[in-house]
């Protein structure tokens, strides 16, 4: 486990960075996760662009030659819409020249598929190797475990560093309360998260878990709660049930729903509020109700950490989004230090615009859930293989 160490944290391996590299006069190889939405040809969010933007001029001060690399999407084969080629105006209006990006890494079939010839191929066009793909950490991806142990050393990024650090950060001793909100949907996905924070040691648990979005209704139906017709993930009921009944055990608060925002399939302009257990048929849950922003917003108060993956509803449409916006704005506005990780949980920070008020918003997604979850780095192939 990391230690505390003069209020800096300690990771709990040696990660060589960019400061164990001379740079100058060489070809980088920065595997980056630029993984972003893209709508109608046209990037949706360009936060992770701006995350790595320091690293590259970092990289070029210190007279290196950038090659830029990320997989976007999940294509099939090379498709237009997800190719790099949309990177390349943002960079240029950013003012950085002489950037070489290559296209989608994903293009290549051996990209995740572990072929030791796409590596070598990516292994001659470059000297060295950074890595700032924290969102792919998790994954075994070529560009990011097997192509890092072709160069003498590999290293990891500025924002990769300060992501490990934050994140590990989580694991010792968090100030308590210490309090996490998941949202959202895959409900399998983020079980292990769970599971992982209630078996912690006291001083490192969380006091309460707040579940809202459709997960919360899963949650719901394994309490034996009647959902109606809500969706709920059926192979997750028994997870979703072993938690509740390990968290009492521990001590940790599981805090649902009271009431939620309720519409039909086909309803667009309205809604209505429905207590839990008092679910209409023929609907589905859209946002958590007012009585349940209440009880959530109440504990965030009062915590002392908070850590949010996941959004409480569909707040993509303003008349579901007043669950995700009053607890991003309470919990940007308390005292509290907070952290935001995954996708959806980011890009509605962003949303609301209290960004800059928090503690930290991870680029990694998916993996930023895996480094809070895993006992063993060995779980991590992309960083196994910088440290190894």
């Amino acid at each position: 486990m990391p230690k505390k160490n003069n209020n800096l944290i300690e990771l709990p391996f040696t990660l060589p960075t960019l400061d164990d590299l001379d740079v100058a006069g060489k070809r980088v190889f920065l595997r980056a996760d630029l993984n972003v939405p893209i709508v109608n040809g046209k990037l949706v969010s360009d936060f992770k662009l701006q995350a790595v933007l320091p690293t590259i001029k970092e990289i070029q001060k210190r007279g290196g030659t950038v090659i830029l690399a990320t997989h976007l999407g999940r294509p099939r084969g090379e498709e237009e819409h997800l190719s790099t080629k949309i990177f390349k105006p943002w960079f240029k209006e950013a003012g950085i020249e002489n950037l070489e990006i290559l296209e989608n890494l994903r293009f290549n079939p051996g990209e995740q598929t572990g072929d030791e010839s796409f590596a070598r191929e990516l292994r001659a066009l470059a000297d060295c190797y950074v890595s700032e793909a924290v969102g792919t950490l998790h994954r075994d991806d070529t560009s990011t475990t097997l192509l890092p142990s072709l160069f003498e050393q590999p290293v990891a990024g500025p924002l990769l560093q300060d992501e490990l650090t934050k994140l590990y950060g989580l694991r010792v001793e968090p100030k308590q309360p210490f309090v996490v909100v998941v949202g959202g949907n895959k409900t399998a996905d983020k079980l292990p998260l769970l599971a992982a924070l209630i078996a912690r040691d006291e001083a490192a648990r969380p006091k309460a878990i707040l579940i809202g979005g459709a997960m919360a209704y899963t949650f719901l139906a394994a309490q034996g709660v009647d959902v109606a017709d809500f969706p709920i993930e059926h192979t997750a009921l028994a997870g979703a049930a072993s938690i509740l009944e390990h968290a009492h055990a521990q001590g940790v608060a599981i805090v649902l729903p009271k009431d939620s925002i309720v519409a039909t399939e086909g309803q667009q302009d309205s809604s209505t509020i429905a207590p839990v257990g008092h679910f209409p048929s023929g609907h589905r849950g859209v946002d958590i109700g007012p009585a349940t922003i209440d009880a959530f917003t109440k504990k965030i108060e009062h915590a002392r950490t908070v850590f949010v993956n996941g959004t409480m509803g569909i707040y993509t449409n303003p008349l579901y989004a007043d669950g995700t916006r009053h607890l991003f704005e309470a919990i940007a506005t308390s005292h509290a230090k907070s952290y935001v990780g995954g996708g959806d949980a980011v890009a509605a920070a962003l949303t609301f615009k209290h960004s800059k008020k928090y503690t930290h918003l991870s680029t990694g997604g998916g993996a930023a859930l895996a480094i809070l979850a895993c006992d063993d780095v060995r779980e991590l192939p992309g960083l196994v293989a910088l440290i190894s």
